[in-house]
């Protein structure tokens, strides 16, 4: 019969999942008529979610989103919204990603771009695409900091690599230094035909 100091060792093989769902099984008689591959099939299944998970996790952090929890689940379809579900749905299959296509959001302010710009962004996060999230004056911050310190190149790269660079409030305030004019074409001409 397994011990608590059996299943601290599934934390410390780090299959914390695994373990927590082993106790279930061990505890609830409700599983005592299932066999011992089914028993183990559903530990492995709540490993690989968990994992799946936190790697969806991690690349929403990696991304960079104001609105971490954001999905296209929530998005709420009132009736004054020309916005339809069956779009949505379309461009949460990233498709138009993968075509290289851009993607334009036009609404008043609090139309709630943001959210279905980021809720399309955390959609590619679980296909799973590279995604990059920015305002263009952050964007433009970073670039400036880099080519302080001599990583423009890297900074530069950190835009246009990603499958998905998604630029939220893009052209709302002027671009007031030059070279950040260039940076910015520079950056949509390293995308062009490849996100």
């Amino acid at each position: 019969m397994l011990g608590e100091d059996d299943f601290v060792l599934f934390t410390r093989w780090r299959v914390g999942a695994f373990g927590r769902k082993l106790r279930e099984v061990c505890d609830d008689e409700a599983y005592d008529d299932m066999t011992f591959e089914d028993k183990i099939g559903m530990c492995i299944d709540a490993e690989i979610e968990a994992r799946d998970s936190r790697k969806i996790d991690k690349a929403v952090r990696t991304a960079r989103f104001k609105l971490k929890g954001a999905c296209v689940e929530d998005i709420y379809y009132l009736p004054d919204r020309s916005m339809m579900r069956d779009r949505i749905a379309r461009l949460a299959t990233c498709a138009w990603i993968g075509e290289r296509e851009n993607l334009v959001i036009i609404s008043e302010s609090g139309g709630g771009k943001s959210y279905i710009a980021q809720a399309l962004g955390v959609a590619a996060r679980r296909k799973p695409m590279s995604v990059r999230y920015a305002r263009p004056n952050d964007m433009l911050r970073e670039l400036n900091v880099a080519r302080s310190e001599g990583r423009a190149c890297d900074a530069l790269d950190r835009f246009a690599k990603p499958d998905l660079l998604i630029l939220d409030d893009f052209f709302t305030t002027p671009i007031e230094n030059p070279l950040n004019a260039v940076d910015l074409f520079e950056i949509l001409e390293a995308r062009e035909r490849r996100g």
